[in-house]
């Protein structure tokens, strides 16, 4: 091409382009709007859940971690339990009234709709106010809860609010919804009994959520979800639909324990507030001829027209995958008439018309140039693992949560497509005859180990015999598992398959010691940078296998979703001291890791307890998903958090199915041997087929 020089996408991977027509504008950009909506029911204020959730606002509005924040953002504030709060702090005195609404099947808003909105340093004093009024901190209480929950009518009053101006919405309940619409029956218990009524368990028992996301939407009003209940059972499946449709996100903390996930509730909303970039968001992506573009998986609206998806925001912790198929000749392919130094690529690009948090219309494109081939081994040599595993994981939670698919058939397909693409690889790259031999290619050598470990993770594990087994899968954790999964960027992806596990009681001499600064363009802009993550060396994994389980060690499981200690019987004291605090007054059942607690090492404090402090803390900010954080002493191998931690080691024979990473590997080159006698492949790929669902 000859306009190359002008055109920055082709020099550039990522380019902004600022935007004034009013013919990418829905409305006038304006700055964004923020609501945050918390549960303020007797279980959720006995639970510790609201005064953590309202703790961690407090934060957000004080130490401007609101995007936008400078620029006219705004941010409003509702509590519901039986009924619906609304805080209205523009009185010149500064003090805040309250304004109740009964009315649960249609709601309305007394403030006027843009009455309650405030700057975030004016919201302060509203959150004070309801810590008076609940009695939370040193307050009395001044107002009786309700046991009753009115998730729905909040909803509701939260598409109100934002209706005219689109935004974010947070919303954080503890509860089984049991007021108004949106009104849930309990289902079952923790665990199914039996593959139908687990697949209905992950069916949504009430499409009130799943539409008031597609009307949130429409709207360009985005959903996160905080799930907190202080018991096993919420019904996630049925809740999580209303982020699931609108872009949003979902946490999920079961058995809410403030002493020990206060921080890790704070942690993951701050995150989340922080991370927002992009509202009244649209994607499209383009291919090069021969190419197009198929199944969209992950969370966002359903596309407006064509190739179109609206978000309708976006955040920097999120991913969506694109599946792109060969239709037909490409340009370059024989015809002669193509030259210069793009003949031989093709091209992918992804532009995403979007407004900032300072309220200007920018368009972000994406674009990425890569070489043809027509040897399968080049295939095979340049494939990503990751990027493997991400479509397989996406796809298959997908049909979990919105086919009628039993659980079997789905791990049967994600199965036969490794095996498929092995054999393949066995088949059609190699020149070894030997049957006794299993032959995998460089680049995807992980995937047999990957695939074990993602049919062994709770959004995938088959259900043993008995409902009440200790590796029963709760629904909720289930539904969470698969949500997260649709989600995940591959990097947490890769983790939920395979937990990276450390150990810390014998950390190298450079483990935990910042790495030296990247110096370019990248680090010297401050808004591609993330000053709360230092490049820390970390220690070398180790395999999840339980010989590695001795009683001297102190072992850490990173699980994308879940960081998990695991302290042998005989750790000596001061590597407890190093790594750990004993809340409250010394209460030895309970341990919480050292580097979540502290914001920092301190400089009076041993060598090895600073980078201890410096490894987990590396670990909590590179995964912002990362929700639950538990401490599994061995002396206590029965607890929840035991048998939660012992499913981790995916290279052990454990699950419904018992097989190890061994049996595995023997499972799978048998079935490749089998492929090659019999030629059964066109019937493994009409499994696979069965995964793609739509949106």
């Amino acid at each position: 091409r000859v306009d190359v020089d002008s055109r920055p996408e082709f020099i550039f991977g990522s380019v902004d382009f600022l935007v004034g027509s009013p013919d990418y504008c829905l409305r006038p950009p304006a700055p964004p709007s923020y609501l945050f909506v918390v549960d303020v029911s007797s279980s959720a204020l006995s639970s510790g859940l609201t005064g953590t959730a309202l703790s961690a606002l407090k934060i957000i509005m004080e130490k401007d971690q609101v995007p936008g924040c400078h620029n006219g953002a705004t941010v409003g504030i509702i509590t519901f339990d039986q009924a619906l709060h609304f805080y209205d702090c523009r009185s010149p005195t500064g003090a805040v009234t309250i304004q109740v609404v009964p009315d649960l099947d249609e709601p309305f808003l007394p403030l006027g709709g843009d009455g309650f909105f405030t700057s975030p340093k004016a919201a302060v004093a509203v959150l004070e106010a309801i810590e008076s009024n609940y009695g939370l901190g040193e307050n009395t209480a001044q107002i009786t809860p309700s046991a009753k929950c009115a998730l729905g009518a909040a909803l509701l009053a939260s598409r109100e609010c934002l209706r005219d101006r689109g935004g974010k919405v947070f919303v954080v309940c503890g509860s089984l919804p049991s007021a108004g619409p949106g009104t849930i029956q309990r289902r079952a218990g923790a665990t199914a009994g039996g593959e139908d009524k687990e697949r209905l368990l992950l069916k949504e028992s009430d499409s009130f959520y799943g539409n008031i996301g597609t009307e949130m939407a429409e709207l360009n009003i985005s959903t996160d979800i905080f799930l907190g209940p202080n018991s096993s059972y919420i019904d996630a499946a049925t809740i999580m639909r209303t982020a699931r449709c609108c872009g949003g996100r979902v946490n999920y903390i079961p058995n809410f324990d403030p002493t020990r996930d206060s921080v890790s509730l704070q942690r993951c909303m701050i995150q989340a507030v922080r991370s927002v970039v992009a509202f009244e968001a649209v994607a499209r992506v383009r291919v090069s001829q021969g190419l197009e573009t198929g199944e969209y998986l992950g969370h966002f609206a359903r596309p407006q027209r064509g190739d179109d998806i609206a978000g309708p925001i976006f955040d920097s912790d999120q991913s969506i995958v694109v599946e792109l198929s060969h239709e037909g000749k490409m340009l370059g392919d024989g015809e002669g008439n193509v030259k210069g130094g793009f003949a031989n690529d093709v091209a992918a690009q992804c532009a995403v018309l979007y407004t900032d948090v300072m309220g200007r219309r920018r368009i972000r494109v994406h674009t990425v140039f890569a070489s043809k081939t027509s040897t399968l081994q080049d295939v095979f040599r340049s494939a990503d693992v990751d990027a493997v595993l991400t479509m397989m994981a996406k796809r298959g939670a997908q049909a979990c949560l919105t086919s009628e698919m039993p659980l079997v058939k789905i791990r049967d397909a994600l199965m036969s497509k490794c095996i498929q693409a092995l054999f393949t690889y066995r088949k059609y790259c190699t020149n070894s005859s030997s049957t006794g031999q299993l032959i995998l290619p460089e680049a995807l050598k992980l995937l047999p180990i990957y695939i074990l470990g993602l049919l062994k993770s709770p959004g995938f594990r088959v259900q043993p015999p008995q409902p009440t087994s200790p590796e029963a899968v709760p629904s909720d954790e289930r539904a969470f598992c698969l949500m997260s999964l649709s989600t995940a960027t591959p990097a947490v992806v890769v983790a939920l398959a395979y937990p990276r596990m450390y150990s810390l009681e014998s950390i190298p001499e450079a483990a935990g010691i910042p790495l030296p600064k990247n110096e370019g363009p990248m680090s010297q802009n401050p808004d591609l940078s993330n000053h709360d993550s230092m490049p820390i060396c970390l220690p070398p994994t180790i395999p999840l296998t339980s010989e590695k389980l001795e009683k001297s060690r102190v072992l850490l499981i990173d699980g994308g979703t879940r960081l998990v200690a695991w302290v042998g019987e005989e750790v000596d004291q001061q590597m407890l001291q190093d790594a750990f605090v004993v809340p409250g007054a010394g209460d030895t059942n309970m341990y919480l890791l050292r580097g979540e607690i502290l914001p920092g090492s301190g400089a009076d404090m041993p060598d090895r307890a600073q980078r201890i402090i410096a490894i987990i803390q590396r670990l909590l900010n590179t995964r912002p998903g990362l929700c639950q954080t538990r401490v599994v002493m061995q002396r206590d191998p029965d607890g929840a958090d035991a048998r939660h931690f012992l499913s981790s080691l995916v290279e052990d024979r454990s699950g419904a199915d018992g097989l190890s990473y061994v049996d595995f590997l023997r499972h799978v080159h048998r079935q490749i041997m089998n492929k090659i006698e019999d030629e059964s492949s066109a019937r493994d790929i009409s499994n696979w087929e069965m995964l793609s669902q739509g949106y």
